[in-house]
């Protein structure tokens, strides 16, 4: 009975046991399905929005090359100096062959002129209501915008002379790496600008009025030096220097956390504004943006986006599924890219051959732009031209002087009741020379 009973035991402890690991595997497999599929939709949604940045990359090196981005802070928009843009055409979704040939895209200045911040500022600068103050942060925004696209401008174009897949794949890596260093580099460039527009504060503001064809007049702001005889204008305005440098080290020393906001606030907005920005495809007449760009990507990469997707899916079947799954779905994958039409391309019309690369040539003719030690003077004096302009207000003193002292000459006397006669020119010397004569004539004749 005993052994019996013990031989019992031991089936039942065996039946146990394996349904216990049965389970257990059971259990393991569930997890390794939810952990494959959990990480198969992180993957893919990575995927997507990587190729998404890429072709946004592309579009921006288009532009780039276009040389419609506002990097010149001498000219328009942020001046009346207009820039000539020469138009050119760009290749995009380049496809190899004997010769290669690709789309054309254009990026048309004269539908892409309008600068949302840039043209507030400006507005406000002319604006009969703009004040010193206000006029120095916008200043500052100003330098900090054009830096920003100045860079994009240089970094997108040379990144166009790369191959389009390289743009694609490492186009939003290159330029996320050079926007932190540009965005630590803009802090430092921050600084040097609050000091550097302080000449805002020697400024006049001068009011003119202006009428159009309609008969509807308009008042604008215009902005001149001070004069060197305004003494108390400049000593208010070296007044307003102090107090604002002294407000720039009490803002670093007990709030550093702001100064990054006005050059994170401008470089985040140079990099979205680029979004906005209009083309024209292959000489069509309808204008397309960067959502058309990323589709068209998905369309003539979608090779390349089903390598990337398929090698790093067999790489996560071999983690979360063990070899053997690996192994089957790398199977599939062979005989999806001999049979199946996912890895095949097809051959797109309207393909012509490719132009040049080099980037467009703009012209412009800004004022005369300073260095550093011309601004810290001009900053702290309020000359604008430097020694010229010190010149200018002492020879205008001059005149002014001059110009009352005369004035005063020709200004009667109390005194004087009876304005002298006024004689022709060398009169009283003509008489009295004849005079004397007569006179010495008469002493002779009467000695004879």
């Amino acid at each position: 009975m005993s052994s019996t009973s013990n031989s019992t035991d031991d089936e039942n402890n065996t039946n146990s046991s394996s349904s216990s690991s049965s389970s257990s595997t059971q259990s393991s497999s569930l997890s390794g399905i939810v952990g494959f599929l959990t990480t198969e939709a992180v993957i893919v949604g990575v995927i997507i929005f990587y190729f998404v940045y890429g072709g946004v990359i592309l579009y921006d090196c288009k532009i780039a090359q276009s040389n419609v981005l506002p990097h010149d802070i001498n000219c328009e928009p942020y001046t009346e100096h207009q820039s000539k843009i020469s138009p050119i055409l760009t290749n995009i979704f380049i496809h190899s062959g004997e010769p290669d040939v690709s789309m054309k895209l254009q990026i048309p200045y004269k539908n892409n002129q309008k600068n949302t911040i840039i043209d507030l500022l400006r507005k406000y600068k002319s604006s009969p209501y703009s004040s010193n103050t206000g006029n120095f942060f916008a200043a500052i925004i100003d330098d900090l915008l054009s830096f920003n696209y100045s860079w994009l401008t240089n970094v997108l174009n040379l990144l166009n002379n790369l191959p389009e897949i390289l743009i694609l794949l490492l186009g939003p890596l290159i330029v996320n790496v050079v926007a932190v260093v540009m965005f630590i580099f803009e802090h430092f460039y921050f600084m040097y600008l609050w000091f550097a527009n302080m000449d805002w504060f020697y400024k006049d503001k001068k009011n003119v009025t202006t009428q159009n064809k309609n008969g509807m007049t308009k008042v604008r702001a215009t902005w001149d030096n001070m004069s060197f005889y305004e003494l108390f204008d400049l000593y208010w305005a070296f007044v307003m220097v102090c107090i604002f440098t002294v407000l720039f080290f009490i803002i670093l020393i007990a709030f550093p956390v702001v100064i990054p906001i006005i050059p994170l606030f401008t470089m985040c907005w140079a990099r979205i504004s680029l979004l906005g920005y209009k083309g024209i495809i292959n000489k069509n007449n309808t204008l397309i943006g960067v959502g058309t760009i990323i589709k068209n990507v998905f369309k003539y990469y979608k090779i390349t986006f089903m390598v990337v997707l398929t090698i790093l899916t067999a790489l996560n079947a071999f983690t979360k599924l063990g070899p053997v799954a690996g192994a089957a779905f790398a199977v599939v994958v062979v005989l999806m890219m001999f049979f199946g039409s996912v890895f095949k391309d097809k051959p797109e019309p309207d393909l012509t051959p490719l132009v040049s690369s080099d980037q467009a040539d703009r012209l412009c003719v800004p004022k005369q732009k300073y260095g550093f030690f011309e601004t810290a003077f001009r900053c702290f004096f309020g000359l604008q031209h430097g020694g010229k302009e010190l010149v200018k207000d002492l020879k205008t003193v001059g005149k002014v002087m001059q110009k009352n002292s005369n004035i005063m000459s020709q200004t009667p006397s109390p005194i004087q009741t009876q304005p002298s006669p006024i004689l022709p020119p060398n009169t009283n010397s003509n008489t009295n020379s004849n005079a004397n004569s007569n006179a010495n004539s008469n002493a002779n004749s009467n000695t004879k």
